[in-house]
């Protein structure tokens, strides 16, 4: 028997491995088959067909690891490839094998049987990737013997007898080749939660398909939500998920785990018809509690940029005054935290920059708690701003929303960027013109103030970056013609940020409470509402970088509290179910100064 030797690109997997040479058997014959492949018998050096024939070698070696089956079998329907290879020690790898009808035998044994499918190759140039077949090679003598043909019953049936596909083959051993392993990148996140629903958005390491298993707490049946395309298609060809779970039972706690399809380490990677059966990976089990308590506690920042002070300059110094604020008891209290906009300045990589760099220090905590992410006009900045919404939002959702915990109803506004010369510039210019996203937003709103859950509401509170009240510009003009419909006194609190400075105003008042005064005219001589902005980190390095609001909510009144980096209480008042605001505390260097009147 002649030993010919297997075909690869590359040096040796291990010390022990002789090098494979390039030269195959190649043997081509004519075979009428229905619908169940006829395997010919290989005799030493001789292919014998059912009628007797015999048919001897033709030496071959590919090109690039591709085989131009076409020309080589010269107007044959069948091939066979075989060589013989010696190893001086057993050891396990990967064959990469691309082909329209194939299958592969390894010391006798049939390993992988593609005969009677082929469809999803047959358009596509053939790839070593196509299918990747798991062997071990035992020490001493192996013999590889591959079998293809032109087309098969399935391809003529789907595709015609005549069409016009090259019968290229493809093979070669992948020593690099790792099976995909379903393995989260990141803790997963949780986002919008209401008394009936919740949102998980994660990413795993490679794309595979991923859903979420959840079950109220005490109950032994599991339910599962798969991130689908269409309602119907598995999510496997991309490593961000986003799925919400929906007709959950308010003020009720639940257990949850992420659910991933591993796929096999063997297999076709492109063809359709054929088994491939996938393993379920499951995450640790954790737990949530959807809203809907008599009392209602939540926890707000925002303006978490880096480089707009000496104190906050890098993701280490931000995690610091992170790790600080988890520790505040209000943070501990609370039932959501909400992020009121610019978490970063400009957004380069969504998974680096939020996932790893940000949420991730929160999400990895055994106590982990669901976020409200208000867009700011930085999450509008960078190379990878398009993607905020494919990890933030829910497939045809808006980033401006509403959502009702008992008796108060929460509006979530979406700011723009700021406009240069007419046209949105935003630093690298994706963003076109805001007029139709002002106008659909305003719409929205309008619809909201005639819906029964806000004319019904006991308390209504608006979360949006920018605050109306702020100085007449082109992006506060913006946000000021968005909330129109809203910027009343039915609104009993708006927490905005944006300035990177503390201000307090009380609806119907000319006073504003803060550090310093505000010395530009504002768009308002009065407030409509009662407001406040937040501090984020300042290029004047004026203390502190961050405060934060903590606000409750329970029977007839809003609680609101105004904290420091370290906790330190800076400004607290109560709000009546008339939106009258009485100040119970504050800080001396809270300090009131009357506007300056436009």
């Amino acid at each position: 028997m002649n030993k010919i030797f297997f075909v690869v690109i590359i040096s040796l997997m291990f010390s022990f491995a002789i090098a494979l040479p390039a030269e195959w058997d190649f043997f081509a014959y004519d075979l009428k088959e229905d619908k169940k492949p006829v395997t010919v018998i290989l005799k030493n050096d001789k292919l014998v067909l059912p009628d007797g024939k015999n048919i001897s070698a033709k030496k071959i070696k590919s090109k690039n690891n591709c085989f131009d089956f076409e020309k080589l079998a010269e107007g044959k329907n069948h091939a066979v490839l075989k060589t013989v290879f010696n190893c001086e020690k057993s050891r396990k790898t990967y064959l990469g094998i691309g082909g329209l009808a194939f299958a592969v035998e390894l010391n006798g044994k049939m390993i992988y049987d593609f005969r009677r499918k082929g469809l999803g190759n047959d358009y596509d140039p053939v790839s070593v990737n196509d299918h990747i077949i798991p062997v071990t090679f035992k020490k001493g003598e192996n013999s590889l013997v591959i079998r293809s043909c032109r087309t098969n019953w399935l391809l003529d049936f789907c595709y015609g007898a005549e069409r016009k596909i090259k019968w290229d083959f493809a093979v070669a051993e992948l020593k690099d080749f790792q099976p995909v392993k379903a393995e989260l990148a990141y803790s997963e996140l949780m986002l919008r939660p209401t008394e009936n629903s919740m949102t998980f958005s994660f990413i795993t390491k490679t794309p595979v398909a991923a859903g979420i298993d959840y079950r109220e707490s005490g109950s032994k049946k599991w339910l599962r939500q798969w991130d689908l395309a269409g309602e119907l298609v598995l999510r496997n060809d991309r490593k961000n998920h986003i799925i919400r779970l929906e007709k959950l039972t308010p003020d009720t706690q639940y257990e949850y785990r992420i659910v991933m399809l591993e796929p096999p380490a063997s297999g076709e990677k492109r063809s359709l018809w054929a088994s491939r059966e996938h393993k379920e990976v499951f995450t640790k089990i954790k737990k949530f509690r959807t809203l809907g308590s008599t009392e209602l506690n939540f926890f707000a920042l925002a303006d978490t940029q880096l480089s707009l002070s000496t104190n906050c300059q890098t993701v280490a110094h931000r995690n610091s005054y992170m790790k600080k604020m988890r520790a505040i008891p209000e943070f501990k209290k609370a039932d959501f935290i909400a992020h009121i906009g610019d978490l970063t300045s400009y957004f380069h990589s969504i998974e680096k920059d939020l996932f790893g760099d940000f949420f991730e220090q929160f999400t990895s905590a055994p106590d982990a708690k669901p976020w409200i992410y208000v867009r700011g006009n930085h999450e509008l900045d960078g190379i990878d701003a398009a993607r905020w919404h494919d990890f933030f939002v829910m497939p045809d959702a808006k980033p401006y929303y509403s959502f009702k915990v008992k008796d108060t109803l929460f509006i979530v506004l979406a700011c723009g960027d700021f406009v240069k010369g007419g046209k949105y510039n935003a630093y690298i210019g994706p963003i076109l013109d805001p007029a139709t996203m002002v106008r659909k937003q305003r719409k929205w709103l309008e619809k909201l103030v005639k819906s029964d859950d806000y004319k019904n509401a006991k308390f209504r509170i608006v979360m949006s970056h920018i605050a109306p009240q702020l100085e007449k510009s082109q992006v506060v003009d913006e946000i000021r013609k968005i909330a129109e419909p809203v910027m009343n006194e039915s609104i009993h609190l708006w927490i905005a940020a944006h300035c990177h400075y503390y201000w307090r105003m009380f609806k119907g008042s000319d006073v504003l409470y803060a550090r310093n005064e505000w010395k530009r005219p504002p768009a308002y001589n009065t407030a409509k509402f009662n407001w406040i902005t937040l501090d984020g980190p300042k290029g004047n390095n004026a203390k502190p970088d961050f405060s934060y609001l903590a606000v409750s909510i329970k029977d007839d009144k809003i609680t609101a509290k105004v904290v420091d980096e370290n906790g330190k209480s800076m400004d607290s008042f109560v709000i009546d179910v008339n939106g009258n605001a009485f100040e119970i505390e504050r800080a001396s260097d809270i300090k009131p100064f009357k506007l300056r009147k436009r």
